[in-house]
């Protein structure tokens, strides 16, 4: 069990505590899981929440894109090779931008267009500086 990882007053911004800060008691609660199983999922988390590569989320992103003919957000987030849409959307500047960057122009709207015509066709490639 822990407390105090983080701190803060009412009016000012979240501190992340040093762990030395900690309160801490290990051994506190009896472990609902074998600590084997815990340690091997906590090494998947750490493999899947590790940084991509920008060109292969693309790839991957282009991938889904050319199977399916078309991208949704739900796609997104239900695909299991793709990383979650949160993330395109954290590393392109948005989800626009990713979806300008595969070729995709969902029907019915016009942002792309206009994104282009206001910036240029390379406008979407800052976002990834």
């Amino acid at each position: 069990m822990r407390r105090q990882q983080h701190a803060r007053w009412i009016t000012e911004r979240r501190i992340c505590n040093a762990p030395s800060e900690w309160i801490r008691c290990d051994g506190a609660l009896a472990p609902i899981i074998d600590r084997q199983l815990f340690d091997a999922v906590q090494n998947l988390r750490k493999d899947h929440v590790a940084r991509r590569d920008p060109v292969e989320m693309l790839k991957r992103l282009r991938r889904l894109l050319d199977e399916c003919g078309t991208l949704t957000h739900s796609m997104l987030a239900n695909a299991r090779a793709i990383a979650h849409p949160g993330t395109y959307w954290r590393r392109f500047g948005g989800m626009r931008n990713a979806y300008l960057l595969v070729g995709f122009n969902p029907p019915g709207r016009s942002w792309a267009k206009r994104i282009q015509r206001q910036t240029g066709p390379g406008a979407a490639y800052c976002a990834m500086g």
